[in-house]
């Protein structure tokens, strides 16, 4: 007991050390890094599948039977407009040309004979005018005769690519029967389905993009050609997008594409973005974090529309872009904290040395 009276006064100033020690410590700051959200411009983005299509399919035919004597063509080949692509054997429309053509000469001669008697008043009206329509008829004749003969040719009707050849040389072939199938693959377009939901919004369709598969990170501008009014049995309408450019050679018609349709949303819609890693979810509830004017924490539940390509939240409700959120350090934060916010680098004074 003497001890400890004796030494009173060695306690007394330890304790009241260590209670001034304890009154002027602090628990250490959190860190953060804070972002401003992102005004995202106001359209949603729709994404289909779709498949690139030729503008149109045209089946090949000659307007005249025969055997077919040669082939031109061959699948695959790219021809142009006018170029020849096969014949048939002619011999018997030459002969049909010339037995007209024969005729027409003699009725001509004769013609000429009746007008200089008709002149003369030796031959009557009747006769010579049954004469003159006679001599027209078989002009006509000569000039169908001449048409089958040039048609034993086929030329190709536009410019495009061979993509089957149905008959070959010697193959006896009527008329209308198609010989080639051509595709035109200068002016492709894209065709898919959307369903009567955004069918029925089609007037705030703003733009299209299509990706391919061996290309998938550079969007091809679309444009729209059409949308047909009539579902089918699955209530789905064809859409129709033609490329505003040239043609990419490596696209090729039947080959699939993701189309995304971007829509314009009414001004009360406006959403801003954050990224991904800002957002927190505990006991069911989605929010970020928002860090006052005196470096408190504030949370705030937001609303998430969708995800953006480049993986940003898309807030629909709870920000209005003018909040500081911490994106980096958001998982270990208590409401009401105070943090301490790192400043951001600068791109030209590495390592802070100025």
């Amino acid at each position: 007991m003497n001890y400890f009276v004796k030494n009173l006064p060695f306690v007394v100033l330890l304790v009241l050390f260590g209670c001034h020690k304890n009154a002027n410590q602090t628990e250490p700051l959190h860190c953060v890094e804070v972002i401003k959200p992102q005004m995202v411009a106001n359209q949603t983005k729709l994404t289909y599948s779709g498949k690139v299509k030729e503008n149109k399919q045209i089946n090949v035919a000659f307007k005249v039977g025969g055997p077919i004597d040669k082939i031109h063509a061959q699948v695959g080949d790219r021809v142009r407009k006018g170029q020849l692509l096969a014949e048939i054997e002619s011999s018997d429309y030459q002969l049909g040309v010339m037995n007209y053509e024969a005729q027409y000469e003699q009725l001509k001669n004769e013609v000429e004979r009746l007008t200089v008697l008709y002149e003369k008043k030796s031959v009557s009206q009747n006769d010579y005018e049954k004469a003159i329509a006679g001599l027209k008829q078989l002009e006509v004749a000569v000039q169908v005769n001449r048409n089958k003969l040039n048609y034993t040719k086929l030329y190709s009707p536009a410019d495009g690519v061979i993509v089957a050849v149905n008959y070959h040389a010697s193959e006896l072939v009527d008329a209308g029967m198609a010989v080639f199938s051509l595709i035109e693959d200068k002016n492709l377009q894209v065709i898919f389905d959307i369903p009567a939901s955004v069918y029925a919004h089609r007037a705030d369709f703003a733009q299209f993009e299509c990706y391919t598969t061996f290309d998938p990170q550079n969007p091809i501008a679309m444009q729209l050609v059409t949308v047909v009014p009539k579902a089918d049995d699955n209530q789905l309408y064809r859409v129709y997008l033609r490329f505003n450019n040239a043609t990419n050679r490596s696209i090729t018609p039947g080959m699939n594409v993701e189309v995304n349709i971007l829509m314009n949303q009414p001004d009360e819609q406006k959403n801003v973005s954050v990224p991904l890693r800002a957002i927190c979810q505990r006991d069911e509830e989605t929010f970020v974090w928002v860090v006052n004017a005196d470096s408190t924490l504030r949370k705030q539940p937001v609303g998430i529309a969708n995800i953006d390509m480049h993986g940003n939240a898309c807030i629909s409700e709870g920000l209005d872009g003018t909040e500081s959120v911490v994106q980096v350090g958001a998982a270990t934060l208590q409401d009401g904290e105070r943090v301490r916010i790192l400043q951001e680098k600068s791109a030209t004074n590495i390592g802070n040395q100025l």
